[in-house]
C-alpha cells in the first residue's frame, strides 16, 4: 500500500470486521437458536465456536498474506474477465 492509502485500508478493514461480526452474530442465532430469557442458556460447544470463527480467521489470514499460486490464479481469472488472456 502507498502511504496515501494506509488510512483507507485501515478503515475498510475495520468496516469488513464490523460487517463480518454482525453476520456472525446472525449465523450464531440461526445455528444455536434464539435465547430464552427465563431459561438458562445451553453451553456452547468448542466445535460450534470453531466453525463460526473459521471464516473470520481465513479472512484475516488472506488480508495480510496471499500465497503466490493463489495470487497468480486470481490474476489469470481477472485477465480472462477483462478479455485479455
Amino acid at each position: 500500500m502507498n502511504g496515501n492509502h494506509i488510512l483507507l485500508g485501515i478503515v475498510m478493514l475495520a468496516a469488513l470486521i464490523l460487517v463480518f461480526c454482525g453476520v456472525l452474530n446472525k449465523i450464531a442465532g440461526l445455528l444455536l437458536g434464539p435465547g430464552d430469557g427465563g431459561q438458562a442458556r445451553e453451553t456452547i460447544s468448542a466445535w460450534s465456536v470453531a466453525a463460526m470463527s473459521l471464516p473470520l480467521v481465513m479472512l484475516l489470514l488472506f488480508t495480510f498474506w496471499l500465497p503466490d499460486s493463489l495470487r497468480q490464479l486470481m490474476e489469470q481469472a481477472a485477465a480472462i474477465i477483462r478479455g485479455s488472456p
